[in-house]
């Protein structure tokens, strides 16, 4: 009997490698073609690029939208305010009102990306800079770039800044809602079989992550990186819990988040970890977890990998 369970879970890893490898081809082939008809879209709205563009249920009704973020950017940071303009043609500067920035959230980053490759030509924000200007200006080479900007610990008054290009003010301020990240709590209700293939060599891949280079997993799984957040991830399968236990000294620098997302990487559940010791609920299905521990506005300690222990337990 146990040989032929052995063979028959034998015959299952084939089978899950053999489809986990469709998987991934088929994630490129889409990145490549929704990544095309996206920026060919943004480069044709010209309008339409001079306005904020927040993460929201609004902006996720276009129909190209969720396919490129779900592409993009997988596993998307229910923990931010997200927001994007652009792209737009820039000679030398582009001039950011910070003050708004600084008004509306406790801490934030604004990146700048060369378009269409987008590549980080510089960041901005709370941590990196001492803020002393109600503008803050970023010198670039004549191209076409766009801004992504991020939220963290966000007021009741949000307001996404004000940009000026080569001195004209091209970008109007715009308020936005304080609770518009909650479509995230519904949006496991867009999964679908495209968004599960996408995303099914995910899983694979994390299971066999002691013997895959760390760099291939990290290009795979982890979203646009900022020096302000470590990262800790796997994979979990229903029935298992997290046991994180976390070094006091975390809390002095760092806010924990956790962030549990279903096999097609849309988010289950997520919240902030403020207990040095904590265990999920029993997951009701296979997926990832993922750790964002980002480092506090204005602190200088060193993240320690040592400070964060993470256990599966059925």
């Amino acid at each position: 009997m146990n040989i032929i369970n052995g063979f028959f879970s034998f015959i299952v890893l084939i089978l899950e490698v053999f489809l986990a490898s469709l998987s991934f081809l088929f994630f490129k082939i889409m990145k490549l073609l929704i990544g095309n008809v996206y920026n060919f879209q943004l480069s044709q709205e010209n309008q339409k690029n001079l306005e904020w563009r927040p993460l929201s249920t609004d902006i996720l009704k276009t129909s190209i939208t969720l396919p490129f973020w779900m592409i993009f950017g997988p596993r998307l940071n229910t923990h931010a305010i997200i927001a994007t303009v652009g792209p737009f043609k820039v000679n030398k500067t582009i001039e950011i009102c910070v003050q708004s920035a600084e008004e509306s959230a406790q801490e934030w980053t604004i990146v700048v990306y060369k378009f269409p490759d987008y590549e980080t030509i510089v960041r901005i924000g709370t941590g990196e800079n001492k803020i002393q200007n109600q503008w803050e200006a970023a010198q670039v080479e004549p191209g076409i770039y766009m801004l992504g900007l991020r939220y963290y610990n966000w007021q009741e008054k949000v307001e996404l800044p004000a940009i000026k290009v080569d001195e004209f003010e091209i970008v109007k301020s715009k308020s936005i809602p304080a609770n518009i990240n909650n479509f995230y709590y519904d949006l496991k209700n867009q999964n679908n079989l495209f968004y599960l293939l996408l995303q099914y060599y995910i899983f694979i891949i994390l299971q066999f992550k002691n013997l895959l280079p760390e760099s291939f997993l990290k290009k795979e799984f982890l979203p646009v990186g900022d020096p302000a957040i470590n990262y800790f991830y796997g994979h979990i399968k229903k029935g298992q819990s997290i046991h994180v236990e976390l070094d006091s000294l975390i809390f002095n620098s760092y806010e924990v988040y956790l962030t549990m997302y279903n096999r097609a990487s849309f988010p289950e559940f997520f919240y902030q970890i403020k207990e040095e010791k904590h265990i999920t609920k029993t997951s009701e299905f296979d997926g990832f977890y993922l750790f964002r521990i980002r480092q506090k506005s204005m602190s200088e300690s060193k993240f320690l990998g040592e400070w964060v222990n993470i256990n599966l337990t059925n």
